[in-house]
């Protein structure tokens, strides 16, 4: 494992003398999945305990008929380097329940658009799908809370992706408002948060001093990186991720703010190689969630269970991936003449004002539910903690990543475990 700097300090909004305990464990009921309840559609079919033997898995499903299920999985194509978590995902379901439960895997949104994929799981279209509920912030607005206040988390490109993502995992599953809002729309909420990368700004001409952005045209993908935008000067330009290639090739769009697992998929750092980065208070993050329609609300608990609890591997390769893709796109924006430059000191100003302001309006709005910042801290702590004491440390700064880091040396199953058992397992289906 890569051992060098130790982490940088927490922001001061998260440090301040609110720290309260956190304390999630596996066997704690902290709610359950389905839009009715955790045994929605189980009937009198038992159930097995989280990290039960095959051999008693294998007795819960016995007479259990085969069942197949629509997959529509986070990644373009099985040939993209993001797609390794729906594949780890599907072969665990798989082998988990001794082939009853097959998934038809459907690639690139092919059956629904992040715009239309709530209303595919809803009509049976999809019965399992990577979802952007970033794109509807007029729905999901707990959801984007948490994205506008996500900007003060650690942000460098090991230790902070984990940590952050850990806080995130958190603070997501504690809201009872984030999960209604998937309810809402007749869905079950089966991860809130998928692991993903802090933010990038990425553009085709060099430049991360404040005034380099003043007129800008900045690709943005959610509510809270238009405020961000405005603050720096630049126009923000709403638009999904699977249009800004061609966006920025043709110079209609400057930049977009972005993280690396996005880039990877659509190529932005070819055509727009030149990365600005934060090394205290950053971007506001962004990220996926996974989310279950009708079919899987009616099937039998086991069934429930083994798909809710194959999941762990869309964690654990989520957070790999999160670091893996931090320096693959390093790399290659370098070999793209791309610049890779810490935003300078007037911009970063902006970026810390921005992120204080974003935390005041949803504290007051109240939609992610009293005492945050104190909740917050508490997570921060748990997790830096988690984090240190597994010794995942970054080797160097961001702009050097590609000659620190390696991918496949650094295990991250401790963090991904200590992870899904602690802010997970607790909603499983049954808890």
């Amino acid at each position: 494992m890569t051992r060098a700097h130790h982490l940088r300090s927490p922001r001061t909004w998260l440090t301040a003398p609110l720290a309260v305990g956190t304390a999630l464990v596996v066997t704690a009921c902290g709610g359950s999945v389905g839009a009715t309840g955790g045994n929605s559609g189980a009937g009198d079919t038992a159930g097995f305990d989280y990290g039960a033997s095959q051999e008693d898995v294998d007795a819960a499903i016995a007479d259990l008929d085969p069942v197949e299920l629509v997959f529509q999985a986070s990644s373009a194509s099985p040939e993209s380097v993001v797609a390794k978590s729906n594949t780890a995902f599907i072969e665990a379901v798989e082998e988990r329940s001794g082939g009853k439960i097959k998934l038809d895997v459907v690639w690139g949104q092919a059956i629904a658009g992040y715009a239309e994929v709530d209303d595919a799981l809803a009509d049976g279209r999809v019965d399992i799908s990577y979802t952007q509920p970033m794109y509807d912030p007029s729905h999901y607005t707990a959801y984007d809370s948490l994205i506008a206040v996500s900007g003060g988390l650690p942000q460098s490109p090991m230790a902070g992706e984990l940590i952050s993502n850990s806080v995130i995992s958190d603070i997501a599953f504690q809201s009872e408002t984030m999960k209604s809002e998937f309810e809402d729309r007749g869905l079950t909420r089966l991860l809130p948060s998928t692991a993903n990368n802090g933010y990038y700004s990425l553009c085709t001409e060099p430049g991360t001093e404040l005034a380099d952005y003043d007129g800008r045209q900045v690709r943005i993908g959610a509510s809270a990186h238009g405020e961000l935008a405005q603050d720096l000067g630049a126009s923000p330009v709403s638009l999904e991720y699977v249009e800004t290639f061609e966006a920025l090739q043709r110079n209609t769009l400057d930049c977009t703010f972005t993280p690396f697992n996005a880039s990877i998929q659509g190529k932005f750092h070819d055509v727009a190689p030149h990365i600005g980065y934060a090394t205290d208070q950053g971007l506001p993050r962004g990220w996926g969630a996974y989310a279950a329609g009708t079919k899987f609300q009616s099937l039998p608990l086991p069934y429930q269970q083994i798909v809710f609890d194959s999941l762990y591997q869309v964690v654990e390769q989520g957070l790999a991936l999160a670091v893996d893709t931090n320096a693959m796109v390093i790399e290659e924006a370098k070999a793209k003449g791309g610049e890779v430059a810490e935003f300078g000191p007037e911009a970063k100003d902006v970026i810390a004002t921005s992120n204080e302001d974003l935390m005041q309006q949803v504290v007051e709005s109240g939609t992610l539910g009293d005492d945050l910042e104190g909740r917050m801290a508490a997570s921060l702590e748990k997790w830096t903690g988690v984090v240190e004491e597994l010794e995942y440390v970054d080797g160097g700064e961001t702009s050097e990543m590609d000659e620190w880091y390696t991918e496949g040396e650094v295990d991250f199953a401790p963090i991904s475990q200590r992870l899904f058992e602690d802010v997970v397992v607790p909603h499983r289906p049954g808890a």
